[in-house]
């Protein structure tokens, strides 16, 4: 909204004079170049037909797991746990709640970057070849694995024994900086597998991302009351790291021939249709 839009395309390179009418136009969020329709097809099938496909599924079962129990049962409940174990106010639990969710994710986020594109460096100079396979970027997924049960241990035990308030943060910075490599090798790996399906693919994360962490404020802090902050991070590490981890685990040894069997999605890329649509059009014009 601040930045002055583009006013030109592709097949039009000369640009239009500006006025406000035509600026208020191209702020608009549709378009109006000839054959490019937006269906009904294209809103939501596109993106629940990628998750048939295992090499996007289970990753993205896998960093919803893991986002739900490490960032959202904080962000929804701490508030509540913090008054009842240390007696903070409102001031403090949002401090040190925010602080620390801010530091472990930017720190998780550059580690994360800087892993990945080490390890496609290296595999693209061993392979000989600028296009690695996708399952190479699992080989960055380990330290985030291991990192996000152990800060689910430590805030679980820490805010369930008595022990200084530094333990469940330190707990949570763990956490979240793992839980941010999990989600960059996880969407980089299904994005690489299907690269033209990128958009639909990352549409179908996010539905299962926000669709697992939307329910766990109805029961999460009623479960650690009934049998304890330490058994209930006790599960649900093991439901993160071991259920929901064991089927990348399998991607990681046949993910390449499970792609290979199944073929590259159809009638799938949203993309494709709408470039294909004014393509056509374009076309026709042009013989005209």
């Amino acid at each position: 909204m601040y930045y002055k839009p583009r006013i030109y395309s592709d097949t039009n390179p000369e640009p239009p004079k500006l006025t406000m009418a035509k600026y208020r136009e191209l702020l608009r969020p549709w378009t109006t170049f000839a054959g490019v329709k937006l269906r009904a097809k294209h809103i939501v099938l596109p993106a629940f037909r990628m998750g048939l496909y295992p090499s996007v599924l289970f990753p993205s079962l896998y960093y919803s797991a893991q986002y739900c129990f490490t960032a959202i049962f904080p962000a929804v409940t701490y508030a509540i746990t913090f008054k009842e174990r240390f007696g903070w106010n409102a001031l403090q639990c949002g401090l040190a709640y925010g602080g620390t969710m801010t530091i472990g994710a930017l720190a998780g986020e550059l580690a994360a970057g800087r892993i990945i594109d080490s390890i496609i460096r290296r595999e693209s100079k061993r392979l000989g070849t600028d296009n690695p396979p996708p399952e190479v970027r699992f080989r960055g997924l380990w330290l985030g694995a291991a990192l996000v049960p152990a800060g689910l241990l430590i805030f679980g035990f820490t805010m369930s024994y008595k022990s200084h308030w530094a333990g469940p943060l330190a707990g949570m910075f763990i956490g979240i900086f793992g839980v941010q490599i999990v989600a960059t090798v996880c969407y980089t790996y299904s994005i690489d597998s299907y690269r033209v399906e990128g958009s639909e693919v990352a549409q179908f994360f996010n539905f299962s991302r926000q669709t697992m962490s939307c329910t766990i404020a109805f029961y999460a802090v009623k479960l650690c009351d009934s049998i304890g902050f330490q058994f209930a991070f006790l599960m649900f590490a093991l439901v993160g790291s071991v259920v929901a981890f064991a089927p990348v685990v399998w991607l990681m040894w046949k993910g390449e021939d499970i792609r290979e069997r199944m073929g590259s999605p159809v009638n799938v890329s949203v993309a494709d249709d709408i470039i294909a649509d004014y393509s056509a059009v374009y076309q026709n014009h042009a013989r005209e």
